[in-house]
């Protein structure tokens, strides 16, 4: 079901509503069980103290700034319990340089442990600026697959505008599809997993597929938690948005044209594999991927006369069955795989 940018800005606000951020420095941190910790909340060890409990996410970070492996002190079978408090309290209190700090929590939660430069740009701030760029275009988008918390994602589908016709060969499926529409995938991370991004997309109501395109392109919009004057940001953001509608036009006509460019049967274990392997996919997802491919040929009526449009569908029918961050490589994968216009 589609939403709108308010629906999804009112998200914001209520995922925003129990968000603190404090800074502190490592000196004044002491850790206990369960990955709890204790530290200074203001300039100059100020005598103010929070706490919180450290989540997955949290830990490891915290971990790489002290240079110890999440992996070995994290893991009770190697490191138990109290030889762990003790390892983390002594690096941090002797053993380490001092560093400022900016904890967030979400309530007592702690979900990020990140350098005192890192910028706040948030969700709730990338969404408006989203929605001022948007609303000189004069039509409302459709928001689909949103994903509003730590990390966020959605793509922004423009129904009014039609690109091409879907390419589902048969119309079996899918009776009165319509067409392809401009489309942008937009993400964003609030815990230091990566910036704030633009990108222009293919996105298949009919079933929720979606082809994410030009992610690595140097044209596309990027923007690294660094501080920008707001007034920056927002001509960054609405170039960025010009810029993925002409990528989402590039790639709505390429993949329509993949319905004609033959994959030889005898490739598809090997195509399947190197992508997989390029990306890092998951055994699982990659061997359903190459099931899906035959599926997709005899669902079209050619079976064994693969197309390049079965290969890139079928990646984003099972990118749908992953968790979110699988979710999100396997679209990147599939739009790398249109982008080269051959398997």
């Amino acid at each position: 079901m589609s939403k709108n940018l308010q629906q999804i800005k009112t998200e914001a606000v209520d995922y925003a509503a129990d968000c603190t951020d404090a800074f502190t420095t490592l000196r004044s941190a002491s850790f206990w069980k369960e990955n709890q910790i204790e530290f200074s909340a203001g300039p100059d060890n100020s005598p103010f103290r929070m706490n919180g409990n450290m989540n997955d996410w949290a830990f490891n970070q915290l971990c790489f700034r002290m240079n110890v492996p999440a992996g070995w002190v994290g893991n009770p079978k190697n490191c138990p319990e109290e030889l762990k408090i003790k390892i983390l309290n002594d690096l941090a209190h002797d053993y380490r340089d001092d560093a400022n700090l900016m904890m967030r929590l979400k309530g007592n939660v702690v979900r990020a442990v990140l350098s005192s430069k890192y910028a706040q740009f948030d969700n709730l701030g990338f969404i408006d600026l989203i929605a001022e760029a948007v609303s000189t275009m004069g039509i409302e988008p459709e928001i689909h697959r949103s994903v509003i918390g730590d990390d966020m994602k959605a793509y922004v589908v423009f129904p009014q505008v039609t690109i091409a016709q879907d390419p589902d060969i048969q119309h079996t499926r899918y009776p009165g599809n319509g067409g392809l529409h401009p489309s942008l995938y937009l993400s964003n991370s609030e815990r230091g997993g990566g910036s704030a991004r633009v990108v222009g997309a293919v996105y298949r109501s009919i079933c929720s597929n979606g082809v994410i395109f030009g992610w690595q392109e140097q044209s596309s919009f990027e923007l690294r938690h660094v501080f920008h004057s707001r007034a920056a940001m927002g001509l960054l953001v609405a170039e960025g948005i010009t810029e993925g509608l002409r990528m989402s036009e590039v790639a709505a006509k390429k993949f329509v044209e993949a319905q004609e460019i033959k994959v030889p049967q005898i490739s598809l274990g090997g195509i399947v594999d190197g992508w997989a392997a390029k990306y890092g996919i998951t055994i699982t997802a990659k061997e359903n991927w190459l099931a899906a491919i035959t599926n997709e040929t005899i669902v079209n009526g050619r079976q064994n006369d693969a197309r390049l449009f079965d290969v890139i569908n079928a990646a984003t029918y099972i990118a749908q069955t992953r968790e979110h961050a699988e979710t999100e490589l396997i679209e990147r994968m599939a739009g790398d795989i249109l982008a080269h216009g051959h398997a």
